[in-house]
Parts: structure tokens; sequence; C-alpha cells
């Protein structure tokens, strides 16, 4: 159990660090799409001012882009720089407005810079690792400097993090602040001018504490309300095409109606035709849906040979009875079973001879085959011609025809065989 919640604590970590390198870098991804004075604007919570001191000389600068623009200068001398307070803080306010950030440049000649290979698992405590081994990769103490880093690079499969670090005396910050001080101004950061002109509020500070003093501005007001705007904007972006298809929809719903309407009255017409031409055609299908009494006959008369003679007929549509004399009853069932109009042909009753006669009585029965499905009637008048029909005045257009049915087909003439001996 307590090597579960081990494995866990330390899932949870990794998994933060992974999800904020991926932000950082996805942050850097969208940042080269937006213009570098918006990108500027948007890091910066505050004006920045920059103030240098050049020997006796206090030099206030502004960065614009990749340079930096002089708003006002104060020769210090031998005079004390307590004279200047007031002056100095009208021409600040007066050019950078009220809220400002005012960082005090460094020489470059005072900051060591350095770039170190780490670790990848000490990026979690990555600012008190440096602490610890400050002397290490520096000649001075960590009493003895102020530090910042910035990471480089990540190498995930080599577990590697490059780190620049850039390490300057106490000495040096803390007698440029005392002397902006002098003038009452309060130093919101110590920084590089080439860094900071490169990237403006995230470069690195040697006073991190001191750049927490002052309080949030009505610049960052600004901020969240644009913050704010963005996503509405894009709240808006996303509900206008689904609002477009929903206007579309509710478009469709009159013609959607119609065309429902239209086609239930086409089923019916459908329905009622198919009708009609079902009961035009009933009585034609029946007759040709099954033999007729004159083709039974006549099948008869070709098949019974001559010496047969037919006394009594039985015809009910489905099978066939027929009573009579031969003179060839041993053959007779062959012969009729020849016919594809009979099956199961068979004596009804045993033969009985006819004393002083060469001739048997005979009762034969047998059952029809199916009769041969009927031609199909002609093509009824579609829908469209029916249509038309009914809508043009009674005289004009062409009159439509009705369903047509099986045209009759007057049977052959049967033969039959007298009844009587030769």
């Amino acid at each position: 159990m307590a090597r579960t919640t081990k494995s866990s604590s330390s899932i949870l970590p990794a998994l933060l660090r992974a999800l904020s390198r991926f932000f950082t870098w996805w942050g850097g991804e969208l940042a080269a799409l937006v213009p570098v004075g918006l990108r500027v604007w948007w890091r910066e919570s505050d004006r920045i001012v920059m103030l240098f001191f050049d020997g006796t000389r206090a030099v206030f600068e502004q960065p614009a882009g990749a340079r930096r623009e002089e708003i006002y200068t104060v020769e210090l001398g031998t005079a004390d720089p307590s004279l200047y307070r007031v002056e100095t803080s009208q021409r600040l306010l007066q050019v950078a407005g009220r809220n400002f950030r005012l960082l005090l440049c460094l020489p470059p000649e005072q900051v060591l810079q350095r770039t170190l290979t780490l670790p990848l698992a000490v990026e979690e405590n990555l600012r008190q690792a440096l602490t610890f081994e400050l002397d290490r990769y520096t000649p001075f103490r960590p009493e003895q400097v102020y530090f910042d880093f910035r990471v480089i690079e990540r190498d995930v499969s080599q577990k590697r993090l490059s780190v620049e670090l850039a390490a300057v005396p106490k000495s040096a910050v803390d007698q440029g602040v005392a002397r902006a001080a002098a003038l009452g101004l309060a130093v919101d950061g110590a920084v590089l001018a080439a860094e900071l002109l490169q990237h403006a509020g995230d470069c690195r500070n040697f006073l991190p504490a001191a750049a927490k003093r002052r309080k949030p501005s009505a610049r960052l007001w600004r901020r969240a309300g644009m913050a704010a705007l963005s996503g509405v904007l894009l709240a808006v972006l996303l509900a206008i095409p689904l609002w477009q298809k929903r206007a579309a929809a509710i478009s469709l719903l009159d013609p959607l109606t119609q065309a429902k309407a239209a086609s239930q009255e086409t089923d019916a017409l459908r329905d009622r035709l198919r009708k009609l031409v079902e009961e035009h055609n009933f009585l034609p299908n029946k007759k040709w849906e099954s033999y007729s009494t004159l083709q039974v006959l006549e099948e008869l008369s070709k098949l019974l040979p001559d010496d047969t003679f037919v006394m009594q007929f039985d015809f009910d549509g489905k099978t066939v009875q027929i009573q009579g004399d031969t003179g060839s009853s041993t053959s007779l069932l062959e012969i009729l079973e020849v016919s594809p109009l009979f099956k199961d042909v068979g004596f009804k009753s045993q033969l009985t001879k006819l004393q002083g006669t060469p001739y048997d009585r005979f009762h034969i029965s047998a059952i029809l085959e199916a009769a041969p499905k009927p031609t199909p009637p002609a093509a009824a008048p579609d829908l469209a011609s029916i249509a038309a029909a009914q809508a043009s005045p009674p005289g004009q257009g062409a009159a439509t025809a009705p369903p047509a049915a099986h045209p009759p087909q007057p049977p052959a003439p049967a033969s039959v065989k007298p009844a009587g001996k030769p």
C-alpha cells in the first residue's frame, strides 16, 4: 500500500511538469503568429522604464521594439540627488504614465553568464539546486550574488536540461538601487538591457523579490478584459455556424412538409391505380390461371386411342374423371401420363371385362398440372399522364386508356369421339 502511494505521489508532479512544458511550448509557437508590438504589450503588466547610471548621469529610456528611446536625463554631479526627486517623478509620470515598471539596467561586464547542462530531474527544484551548487559554477558564494536563470533546451531522450545562468555581485545591484532611491524611485528589478529588448517582460530579473512589491495596475485589468473579449469572440465564432445551420434547417421545414404531403398523395394515387388494375384483371386472370373444359376435352381427344370411347366426363377445374370402354386398357394410363396436362393418373376402380366384346370398362381420374402463368398485362399509364389528363380541360389532351386486361383467346375446337362401339 505504501509503495502504491509513493508511486502515485511521484507520478503527479511528473505529469504537472510535462503539462507545463507542453503549454510553454504551445504558447511559444502561438506567440510567433502574434505581431511583435502586441506580443510585447501582452508580456508586460506595466509600462517599462529603463534606468542607466553613466558616471554622474541617470538616464531614463523606454524600449521601442529592438531599440531604446531616451526620455529623460538627470545630471547629478555633486548635488544632492533628493533635489531632483519632484522633477524626475513629474517627468516620468508625464512620459510613462502612472503605472510603470522601473528596471535597473546593469552593464554586461558586471554580469557573469554561463550555460550549464544538468539532469532533467532537478527541474522541479531548479533554483534551490542552483543555490546549493552556485559556488561550483561561479567564483562567488550564494550570499555574495544575485542570480537568475533561463531554461533554453530540454532533451527528454538524454534526460538533460540546458540552463543559462547569470549572476551579478550584490554590491553592484545594491548601489544602483540606492542611487535610484535617492531620486525617490523604487526599482522593480535589475536586468540586462539587451535581454530586456529581446524578451521584454520575460527577461531574467536579478531582484525577483523586488519585482513582486508593486501591486497589479489597471493594465492587468485591461489584459483580463482583452482575454475575456477573446473568449466571447471565440464563443461567437463557434456559435455562428451552428446558428446558420439551425436557420437553414428551419427554412427547409416547409418544403419538406410540402414534399411529404405530395409523396403521400402520390402513394395514395399509386395504391388506387394498383387496386383498379387488379379489379379490372380479376376475371381475365382467373380465366388464364386455370384450364377450360374445352382445353381438357381437346387434350383427351388427341391422346385417347381410336378403340377408346368416353361415356362420362367429370371436370371440376382441378381434377378430371372419365368413364368408358377401351380396348387398350394396358396402355391407357401410360398414354395419359405422357401429356403435360395431367399428373397422378390412375384407375378409380377396377377394370371390368365386357362379356362377348374385346373391351374393358374403365374409370380413370387425373389431376391437372398448374396452368402456365398468364402473359403480363400491358403497362398501366404512369401517374404523371393521369395527373396531366385530370388537370387538362375537357376535350383537350390525350385521353388516358384504362389498364389493359388479358386479350381473350378463343379456344380451339375439341373433337370428342362419339360414345358407342364400331
